[in-house]
């Protein structure tokens, strides 16, 4: 077949093309043969061949058999198509730009984007580690688990999710030094991943927790010895200026599908199971059963151990911004103490969605309470920093809140030099909650952290509302 005198014009062009660039023939009843026409000087270099043996060669050899397909419908249709792959025998990955130079054939340009991709890698691996152990960050952890229970192949499986956290790690921080005590995370988190397939998710998400996301377990005496191997790794002595040190960890698993099929619903059974296992005397695990009084039982004991306020401490400590920290903060007292809804509520504009900062219009339209129009919930405030509110204590307030959905409130008073701004309404709206003295003065203590987190930032950052609307 002669050569089309416009190729044979740009051949001169493609010839000193730092990019490979290559033309073959589509043929065959299926677009299943393929034979080179052409190839510039960039495409020997890269491949390792020569000019001599193109006529010869196996396209498929140089570009990858799995898009012949797309190289039979470039060549017909001549729609553009492109793609990324490996290429194993020069070691690069290359990006292939493919066209219809004419009809039944395909041409291909090809780059070698191995520097880049590179790049690219390393910079999200950054963004993903923690930067003393290199595990998976909080955030990283939390998508690479929630992606893949999204996808089809983890529904028809079995998994585990794993917490731990190290026992009276605290006490070590203070003795030695936190120097001493990153060194110590560092070889606890090498010999957690050791035990651990490449597939598997390990992440750091806390100062002393840990998080393990097993894929595909065929039964569960796989997921009790695999956890067992961990605390005997994890119990092993340490040493330190010839002192020897036991460090015990506790351990909560959460099986899935039956403890959750979603991300947050499995780290919180995994969550209550890990305080279980606190609660039996530390040094041990327990595995998520389910069972109500369990949760009822580990709801109590977390209040009793302060783990709410750290973990509100942790919340407000994160990097995000201070509405990202501020809703996950109010998103933790909701879940610990039973309420459904959460807002910060102040003079000013628009209403947000659940646990989240929302303004003074949303009361207007029965949303959420406001102070000013209510002398009974004014006056809780100025004698005290909450307001308790159920069909009992106040049914008029409960029944204009919401059509009466609303069954119970407690607002906690947001105030600046000593006068009433606003304040934090939690809400229940299924039944009525009364919290135990010992329950409420925790809350109150948490509410007040998050109100100076949030009087703080707001001095800082005038942004921190944002509007959805």
């Amino acid at each position: 077949m002669p050569m089309n005198q416009e190729l044979q014009k740009a051949f001169g062009l493609f010839e000193n093309m730092p990019v490979a660039y290559a033309i073959f023939r589509v043929g065959g009843e299926n677009g299943t043969r393929f034979s080179f026409y052409y190839a510039n000087a960039s495409f020997f270099l890269l491949f390792g061949l020569a000019a001599a043996n193109l006529s010869q060669a196996d396209v498929t050899e140089y570009l990858p058999a799995n898009q012949n397909e797309l190289y039979s419908e470039v060549a017909i249709s001549g729609i553009k198509k492109h793609f990324f792959h490996y290429n194993r025998n020069v070691k690069k990955y290359l990006k292939v730009y493919c066209y219809q130079p004419l009809c039944g054939y395909c041409a291909c340009l090809i780059d070698d984007v191995t520097e880049q991709f590179n790049l690219q890698q390393i910079l999200k691996i950054r963004a993903e580690s923690d930067s003393l152990t290199g595990l998976y960050n909080k955030e990283a952890t939390h998508e690479h688990i929630a992606k893949y229970l999204s996808e089809e192949r983890s529904r028809n499986a079995n998994h585990a999710m794993i917490v731990l956290d190290l026992d009276n790690f605290k006490e070590i921080n203070d003795y030695f030094g936190h120097l001493y005590g990153d060194a110590l995370l560092l070889e606890i988190s090498n010999r957690i991943k050791s035990l651990f397939r490449a597939s598997d998710i390990v992440g750091r998400i806390g100062g002393d927790e840990f998080m393990i996301f097993m894929k595909n377990i065929k039964n569960v005496d796989i997921v009790y010895k695999k956890i067992g191997d961990l605390c005997n790794l994890v119990n092993e002595n340490y040493s330190y200026f010839n002192t020897d040190l036991a460090i015990t960890t506790s351990v909560g698993v959460a099986l899935y599908p039956d403890a959750g099929r979603d991300f947050e619903t499995l780290y919180n059974s995994a969550d209550i199971a890990l305080y279980q296992a606190k609660d039996k005397g530390k040094n041990q695990f327990h595995i998520y059963n389910g069972s109500p009084a369990e949760s009822r039982d580990i709801h109590r004991s977390r209040l009793r151990k302060n783990s709410v306020i750290e973990k509100i401490y942790r919340a407000l400590g994160q990097r995000s911004s201070p509405y990202e920290n501020i809703r996950a903060a109010i998103k933790i007292l909701c879940y610990y103490y039973g309420f459904r809804q959460g807002y910060i509520c102040e003079k000013g504009a628009a209403p947000y969605h659940d646990y989240i900062i929302c303004r003074y219009p949303a009361a207007a339209r029965g949303e959420v309470a406001d102070p000013e129009q209510s002398a009974y919930i004014s006056e809780c405030l100025r004698r005290q920093d909450y307001c308790y509110i159920t069909e009992k204590t106040a049914p008029k307030i409960i029944k204009e809140l919401s059509g009466g959905r609303h069954k119970t409130l407690y607002l906690f008073a947001v105030r600046t030099e000593g006068v009433l701004r606003g304040h934090i309404a939690l809400v229940n709206p299924d039944k009525s909650l009364k919290l135990e003295t010992e329950e409420l003065g925790e809350l109150t203590v948490s509410v007040n952290i998050i109100i100076n987190y949030y009087l703080e930032a707001k001095e800082n950052d005038l942004t921190i509302v944002k509007d959805y609307v």
